[in-house]
């Protein structure tokens, strides 16, 4: 097997490999092979803008910054929902609203993730 072919066997959990997250499932082993381990930001956004398709639809949010190496990481999964009204206290459920609008807006689409990745760290990496 040639080091080349290895990048088949990365999935999203492989360190260097977090923004196959930004992939629909059926396509990260051609954007792996494609864009290699920790690719900047701007080659991630040029493999997307020519394959359209491959673009996950799931929500995403940066889950660790290095602003010293220059590299985020990202994760996948749901986003929260908005607290139901349960038998605690006013300020209880005050307190986790405001906790679900900070957390609300740490989520992402793929797009709009990349979007302002690349106005704001198109020279950083995914780690």
């Amino acid at each position: 097997m040639s080091l080349g072919s290895s990048f088949s066997l990365a999935d999203p959990g492989t360190p260097g490999f977090s923004y196959l997250l930004l992939f629909k499932e059926e396509y990260r082993t051609d954007a792996s092979f494609h864009l290699k381990r920790s690719p900047l930001v701007w080659e991630v956004a040029d493999f997307m803008e020519q394959n359209l398709f491959t673009i996950s639809e799931d929500r995403i949010k940066p889950s660790r910054f290095d602003h010293n190496v220059q590299a985020f990481q990202v994760e996948s999964g749901t986003p929260p929902t908005y607290p139901i009204r349960d038998w605690e206290d006013e300020d209880d459920f005050q307190e986790r609203i405001n906790q679900y609008n900070i957390e609300r807006l740490r989520w992402f689409t793929v797009k709009s993730f990349i979007y302002s990745a690349l106005h704001n760290y198109s020279d950083y990496k995914f780690m």
